[in-house]
């Protein structure tokens, strides 16, 4: 009987130092790692507006105040802001009445808020066949249309290029500054006269990783 214990007490000895063995020859090796995806955000505000007239006592600028002294009805501009926590805006409509002679010239600021460098493709979304009795400025250059091009397409182009690339950090500017200037010319004849001209383009802004 005392020889069957000590057989038993050995066989377990033994099983508990094949596990010591064993866990000696493990190993383990974790990987990991925190992922963030980047941001694209151009913040877009509105500047001011000036109201220019040609009269026979030449350019005088015309006020929200002053504006019935000239016979003329002041610009009424609206924006619609995004819905989310990004304060920026998502449009800019001007609703303007006028008369030869006339210039509104407007300013909007895009900067880049976000992670990432982005640039602006022009789209045009809504383009009036009576368009090309106004003329356009993109800071201070006349928008001229080439070949095939309409002339809101070539305003487009030209609001587009003026934003250009927004960069991050020491790459690229990170905010450009767009004059905009709407005109009906002072020599306008009859047929510019009761015009109703809906005109609309929009600025798809994407990644950009170009020179």
């Amino acid at each position: 009987m005392k020889k069957t214990r000590f057989v038993l007490l050995a066989l377990v000895a033994a099983l508990a130092l094949m596990g010591a063995g064993y866990a000696a020859w493990t190993q383990s090796f974790n990987i990991g790692g925190t992922v963030k995806t980047g941001e694209l955000f151009v913040e877009i505000a509105k500047g001011d507006t000036t109201v220019k007239l040609m009269t026979k006592d030449g350019v005088v600028e015309v006020t929200e105040g002053n504006a019935a002294q000239y016979s003329i009805k002041y610009p009424d501009i609206t924006t619609e802001s995004t819905d989310n926590d990004k304060q920026t805006l998502k449009s800019i409509h001007y609703d303007l009445d006028l008369i030869p002679g006339m210039q509104v010239i407007s300013v909007i600021t895009f900067e880049n808020k976000g992670s990432m460098r982005t640039k602006p493709t022009a789209i045009v979304k809504d383009a009036p066949g009576d368009i090309n009795i106004l003329e356009f400025s993109v800071n201070g250059v006349r928008v001229k249309a080439s070949g095939e091009q309409t002339k809101l397409q070539a305003l487009a182009d030209a609001i587009a290029e003026a934003v250009g690339v927004l960069g991050i950090g020491e790459v690229d500017a990170e905010a450009k500054t767009v004059t905009i200037t709407q005109e009906l010319p002072k020599g306008s004849d009859s047929e510019t006269e009761n015009k109703d001209l809906n005109w609309s383009v929009e600025l798809l802004f994407e990644q950009y990783t170009g020179e």
